[in-house]
């Protein structure tokens, strides 16, 4: 690798790991968030919203079969939630 390619790596190094701090970041805050949802199901199972809520987390980490489980579970405690049939 010529001088001038290092260089450059030196240089780009940190331009790639802010983007990746960038896009990851997201996804570890949706984790947290899922991770919450858990326990909120857990401490209170019929609770309508908090199986929408841990719905909506799994569907942003792309669990999708998971997501509808619990927006159905959802509607199935309380059918009036009409955030949770979208």
């Amino acid at each position: 690798m010529s001088g001038n390619a290092k260089f450059r790596s030196f240089l780009l190094a940190p331009i790639v790991l802010a983007l990746l701090a960038i896009v990851t970041s997201p996804v570890i805050s949706w984790v947290g968030e899922l991770e919450d949802a858990q326990e909120q199901v857990r401490q209170n199972p019929n609770d309508a919203g908090a199986h929408y809520h841990l719905g909506i987390s799994y569907s942003e980490v792309g669990q999708y079969q998971n997501a509808i489980i619990h927006l159905k579970k959802a509607i199935q405690i309380k059918p009036d939630l009409a955030k949770a049939h979208h």
